[in-house]
Formats: C-alpha cells, sequence, structure tokens
C-alpha cells in the first residue's frame, strides 16, 4: 500500500477502487451493528465509523446523516449526543460551511455535564468569526471567559479594584460590554486571545 515502516495509521490504498470498495463493504457492517443494537453504545460507535467512512469517501452529507441518527437514538444520553454534535462541527468546518458548524459546536457546548463544552463553545466562536460574525463570536467568547471553571473565584479581585466612588457596586463595568474597535477600513477587531484557534486546537 505504500505506507512507510514507521506509520502507525492505514495509508489510502494505491487502487482508488479497491478502497473505495472495502469502504462500502464496512459500512455495511457497521450498519448492521447499528440496526441491530439501536440506542446502545455500541450502535453509537458504529454509526461514528459509518460517518468516518463517508467522510473518507467525500461524501459529508452522509456522514452527516448517520451521526444525526445517532444523536436521536441516543435521547438519554446528552454527553454522547454531545461528542456526535462536535464530530458533526468538524465535518462543517472541513467543507468551511462555518455558520452550521458554529451552531453545532454551540449545541455541544450547550450539555451541561459534557466535559468539553468548554472548549466546544471557543470553537463556536471561532467558526462565527470565521464566517464574518464578529459581533457574535465576540459576545459568546466574553460569555465563555465567565463560564470557566473557577473564573468567578478568579475574576474576584479584579472586581474589587474597578469598583470606583462613582460607581460603588462596580455594576455598571461588570456588566458593560467594552466596545468593538474597528480599524481605518471600518472592520472590526480580532476575538480576544481566549477565543483564538492557537488556544483551542482542531484535534480529531
Amino acid at each position: 500500500m505504500g505506507a512507510d515502516p514507521d506509520a502507525i495509521t492505514p495509508p489510502e490504498l494505491a487502487n482508488p477502487a479497491a478502497a473505495a470498495a472495502i469502504r462500502s463493504e464496512f459500512a455495511e457492517k457497521f450498519g448492521v451493528v447499528a440496526e441491530e443494537y439501536a440506542g446502545t453504545v455500541a450502535a453509537a460507535l458504529a454509526q461514528l465509523e459509518q460517518g468516518n467512512l463517508a467522510v473518507a469517501a467525500g461524501e459529508t452529507d452522509a456522514a452527516i446523516g448517520f451521526w444525526r441518527d445517532a444523536i436521536d437514538d441516543l435521547s438519554g444520553n446528552p454527553n454522547l449526543q454531545a461528542i456526535f454534535e462536535q464530530r458533526i462541527g468538524h465535518a462543517y468546518e472541513d467543507d468551511a460551511r462555518w455558520l452550521e458548524a458554529a451552531e453545532s459546536y454551540a449545541s455541544a457546548g450547550a450539555v451541561e455535564g459534557y466535559p468539553l463544552r468548554h472548549w466546544a463553545l471557543a470553537e463556536a466562536a471561532r467558526c462565527l468569526q470565521q464566517a464574518g460574525e464578529i459581533g457574535r463570536a465576540r459576545e459568546l467568547a466574553l460569555k465563555l471567559g465567565y463560564r470557566r471553571p473557577g473564573a468567578d473565584a478568579a475574576a474576584a479581585p479584579q472586581r474589587d479594584a474597578r469598583r470606583t466612588p462613582a460607581d460603588p457596586s462596580g455594576a455598571l463595568r461588570e456588566h458593560s460590554a467594552p466596545a468593538e474597535k474597528t480599524s481605518a477600513s471600518g472592520s472590526s477587531a480580532p476575538l480576544p486571545a481566549s477565543a483564538d484557534r492557537t488556544l483551542n486546537p482542531h484535534v480529531r
């Protein structure tokens, strides 16, 4: 197959027709598992792999269809649903469908018990920025800063320092968002570093 001796992932077959046939064969096998064990983790994993095979074949919409079916079957497991929403976001992002990607990431981030919810929300903000929705991206990124675990405790000294005689409660400064700076061309300033992609590498 042309793989290097130290390769740790299987390479694409040199014969595209053979590769397509193998994908199709295993997609069918995963489909049987998904059907026989519908609603279980085993079925969800099978649907995940069905989607991955569809992505490898360049069929993004078909992959998303498999993953949407898994979400429907996992109605009692929001954390697993969030995993699929995040995978759907990745697929949309690979196709530069930024708004759809942002929506899927935001859906994953809306699950309170999902361990990667803050990461998903940061990804949603980044995709909104890529789509040109700078205001929405900034708003989400600023909210995300206050949603981080321990953010309230860390921010307390800063809030106390910002309180002045003119604003003894500090309420005005705490709840007023900073004005969005614009360049001479009228374009908005980039997102704050908390939503920068370098802090949230796109890991598959």
